[in-house]
Parts: C-alpha cells; structure tokens; sequence
C-alpha cells in the first residue's frame, strides 16, 4: 500500500489539544476517520499511527466518553488479522507492534469493561498463541512491555468479573510462554 491517507498527528492533536478539549463530537469524528478508511483490516504499516490514536484516546475517555465505542473498534483493528503484508514489512512493523501492546496495557487501567476485553484481545492476538504472535512480530511485542505485569497491576482494580476472567487467561499464556523462553 501507497504512504497513508490519514495523518494520525492530526488526529492525536485532535484528542489532546487544548483547544478541543471540549469538542466531544469532533474528538469522536476523528477517530472515526480511521475506521471509515479501515473498517475491517489495516495494514501493518498503519499499526504505529493507530497505537499513538489509542494513547491519545485512553487519555481522553474519562472526559469524553463516546470515545469508548470508536476505542474499543480500534483495538479491534489491532486483534485482527492485518492486510497481507511482505516479510520486510513485518520487520518494519516490529516497534510499531511494541507500541500497539503498549497501548493496549494503557486502556487495561481504564473504567470501561468493554475498553478491558478490547484490549486484552489485543495482547491475546500478539501472543504466541495469537494470530499476530506466531511470527517475530508478536513475541518482540509482548517481550518490550511487562505485559503480566500489567494484567497483575489491573486486576486488583477490575470489578468486572468478565474482565478478570479474561485477564487470567491471558496473563496465564504469557506466563506460559515465559517459563518455556527460559528453559
């Protein structure tokens, strides 16, 4: 695919500007850009762009809460397979994955149950098990965050037996995974 359409840097000065801290509507608009560009797959390539609107959006939803719904469908984007890509791309994708996972720990300590179960299914897709984490792309992700780390850190705070229940699962593969890097 050609250079990207959507400038991400307008996007995230949307989300964290001060002078549309108050424009709840246009916050959202933006957002919702990406998806009406991707609305089932992006490319690999888009996958640094979106984590830094994902930061943007985890910063800004306790004062703009319709940013959870267009939130939760950019994680989705991220769990989901990519658009075929080439092994050099993979290589290219690999920081840009570490800061997907990066993201996706962030919206783990938001208030939103729906937000959790995104982003745990974002972490689920780059491990091992995953269908980001079979090749180099998933396991230089998860290694350059303390993924369990996180998970424990949340689930102390998370009410939500659903999101707990899911953490565990994914804190126990990445455990999992650990244990069998070591021997």
């Amino acid at each position: 695919m050609a250079a990207s359409v959507l400038q991400y840097s307008r996007i995230v000065s949307v989300l964290s500007g001060t002078l549309t801290a108050d424009m709840h509507d246009r916050q959202v608009a933006a957002v919702q850009s990406i998806l009406r560009v991707y609305p089932k797959q992006i490319p690999i390539q888009e996958l640094g762009g979106i984590a830094s609107v994902i930061s943007a959006c985890a910063q800004r939803l306790s004062g703009n809460p319709e940013l959870a719904s267009p939130l939760v469908a950019l994680l989705s984007l991220c769990a989901a397979d990519f658009q075929p890509y080439t092994v050099t791309d993979a290589a290219r994708a690999t920081e840009s994955a570490s800061a997907a996972v990066i993201a996706a720990c962030e919206c783990l300590s938001l208030p939103f149950a729906d937000v959790q179960l995104a982003a745990v299914d974002v972490l689920r897709a780059f491990s091992p098990a995953g269908c980001h984490g079979a090749g180099p792309l998933g396991s230089r992700a998860l290694d350059a965050s303390n993924v369990v780390e996180t998970i424990v850190q949340t689930l102390a705070a998370t009410e939500n037996q659903q999101v707990k229940l899911a953490m565990f699962r994914l804190a126990g593969m990445c455990s999992t995974v650990e244990s069998l890097a070591r021997k």
